[in-house]
């Protein structure tokens, strides 16, 4: 195990999961919401695989807040990012369909973006949501890249 799996084999040590409000009803199961001063800008990574961990199958069918605490995710998403700032509001005073379009947007971006950890597919698919989750939100996403979205694990 190299250094970097070390650190992250009890994510909870240095990042608190956050399991209340409206984003992890539509989340993966296999991703969380993290907080954590550590985490800078970046809105997710992937977490190194070790131990007790939700896999990308059982996340598929799951939301996160129907597991199991104490089972790691495979992906940490940034609660304190201004996209899930957004995505949070946005759902709080959204309508039943509001909620369904962003739980749709934000699986499209799990498996577009997030999955696919090259950047040229993941580059021209945040293109497209990225126009998709203005149009619904009004926020400026322009100054978001791929690269910017996610941290080097």
């Amino acid at each position: 195990m190299d250094r970097q799996e070390q650190l992250f084999t009890d994510i909870g040590l240095f990042m608190e999961e956050v399991r209340t409000g409206e984003v992890v009803r539509i989340l993966r199961g296999d991703y969380a919401l993290m907080r954590s001063t550590l985490f800078g800008p970046p809105l997710f990574f992937h977490v190194p695989s070790s131990g007790a961990a939700v896999t990308k199958e059982m996340g598929a069918r799951i939301r996160r807040f129907g597991t199991d605490g104490s089972l790691k995710p495979r992906v940490a998403l940034n609660s304190e990012h201004p996209i899930v700032v957004e995505i949070e509001r946005f759902l709080r005073q959204g309508s039943e369909q509001d909620k369904l379009s962003m739980s749709n947007w934000l699986s499209s971006f799990c498996d577009g973006v997030v999955e696919d950890r090259n950047l040229k597919v993941p580059a021209a698919k945040w293109s497209t949501l990225k126009g998709s989750l203005e149009m619904m939100t009004g926020m400026d996403l322009d100054p978001y890249s791929v690269r910017d979205l996610r941290m080097s694990t």
